[in-house]
């Protein structure tokens, strides 16, 4: 559960308001329409895990409030 718990934590700090930064690994998850608007950004360092490639999407609305 470490190391999850860790690697979410890395990428939130390098997440700015209405942006969202995955991993590499979550990206290429996506179909290609999905991917459009992510931009790679420079590896992010996570404890214990190493060197994480990583894309970060701007821009992003946020959620009507109730």
């Amino acid at each position: 559960l470490g190391d999850p718990v860790n690697l979410a934590a890395r990428l939130v700090t390098h997440a700015a308001a209405n942006e969202l930064v995955v991993t590499n690994t979550f990206f290429q998850t996506l179909t290609e329409p999905q991917q459009e608007g992510f931009e790679e950004i420079e590896p992010i360092e996570a404890k214990n895990v190493g060197l994480i490639k990583a894309w970060r999407r701007r821009g992003l609305a946020a959620p009507a409030a109730p």
